[in-house]
């Protein structure tokens, strides 16, 4: 619903500086922290923000960029436009 996306968005703009200092990070239990659960809150996030996120982001760059250069962007060049649009969008 819109009012759960609301509060995801909000809940991001808290969690923002952690997510992009760990876009390298490979830790599982990181990971874990923004995309598995169910609709529920763990220590007042979401336990699927991720998804949401991930979806802004790809609506983002894709107005900048066809989807032929994404695809085979080198993984220094995916970090600092991830970071660069997390830093933008929300």
């Amino acid at each position: 619903s819109q009012d759960r996306i609301k509060d995801y968005l909000n809940q991001f703009k808290k969690i923002k500086n952690e997510i992009i200092y760990n876009l390298d990070n490979e830790d599982y239990k990181l990971k874990k922290k923004y995309f598995i659960g169910d609709n529920s809150y763990i220590n007042g996030l979401p336990t699927r923000l991720g998804y949401l996120i991930g979806f802004y982001l790809l609506e983002y760059l894709n107005k900048r960029y066809p989807l032929y250069e994404l695809v085979n962007w080198k993984h220094k060049k995916i970090i600092q436009e991830v970071e660069d649009a997390l830093i933008k969008i929300l």
